[in-house]
């Protein structure tokens, strides 16, 4: 109910839109254990939505409600892990959480695992990389479709240097 009357509240549904009191009632209902309302206030944090930006704190509530369940709030920690954001960087956590992500179904996780094995694993694996975002890219995802475009740039520059040298 507090999530619920967080978000009229931040729409104006029902009377005047009052971000501060939706915030309010958002952050109640976080702290009650709502894994929806942690994942709401992690990524309120993250983008500045009626509060401040404030990484670190997208990066606890995030985990919070990851650690509780919420899918695509293991991919935002997982991405959060992956580069560093808001916490420190962490690889094999960040592959943890994205594969926990996967394992749910959350479609995000396939283009964020093909993030982290192209372009934040040492060294790459382009191979692994490139099935993933080919999956997501034909389930439609637009970013797997640039993700692949930039492997392939980043290959056929790689091959240029090497020919001319």
């Amino acid at each position: 109910a507090r999530r619920l009357l967080a978000e009229m509240l931040r729409r104006g549904e029902g009377g005047p839109r009052d971000l501060a009191a939706a915030t309010r009632w958002l952050r109640a209902a976080a702290e009650a254990g709502d894994r929806t309302a942690q994942f709401t206030l992690g990524v309120a944090h993250a983008v500045g939505d009626g509060v401040p930006v404030d990484l670190a704190e997208a990066a606890i509530w995030s985990r919070r409600a990851a650690e509780a369940g919420h899918a695509a709030a293991k991919v935002n920690i997982g991405r959060f892990a992956m580069q560093g954001v808001g916490m420190p960087r962490d690889p094999a956590a960040a592959l943890r959480w994205l594969g926990s992500a996967f394992d749910d179904g959350e479609l995000a996780a396939i283009v964020a695992l093909g993030e982290l094995f192209a372009f934040w694993a040492d060294p790459p694996d382009l191979a692994r990389a490139r099935a993933l975002f080919e999956r997501a890219a034909r389930l439609g995802d637009l970013r797997a479709r640039d993700f692949l475009r930039r492997i392939d740039e980043d290959r056929s520059d790689s091959e240029t240097t090497r020919d001319s040298a």
